[in-house]
């Protein structure tokens, strides 16, 4: 389970793991299956110019077969493993409500 705080914006969609070539991201090392902080992330410049320095928001990229999740955020912390989906949605449920 990974946990962001300050989140600006998420997605979760295209491309695959078989369409990540076409993202701009790819050339300078995005790949399938993985996780990924992007630094001096031109999408925060472009997006939130007038950001405070203080709220310093950070780019977030999370691969996967058949989508990729986004996140722009202050922070990413891993918030624990668990063995399967059910117990990760009740520890979710329970930490963060």
């Amino acid at each position: 389970m990974v946990r962001f705080d300050g989140a600006v914006f998420q997605s979760l969609g295209p491309p695959s793991d078989e369409e990540l070539v076409q993202h701009v991201l790819y050339a300078i090392g995005l790949r399938p299956y993985g996780a990924y902080e992007v630094l001096a992330p031109s999408l925060v410049v472009e997006w939130w110019p007038n950001i405070a320095p203080a709220i310093a928001l950070r780019h977030f990229i999370f691969t996967f077969e058949d989508s990729s999740f986004e996140c722009v955020a202050s922070t990413c912390e891993l918030a624990g493993i668990f063995a399967t989906t059910d117990i990760a949605r009740s520890e979710a449920f329970l930490r963060f409500r």
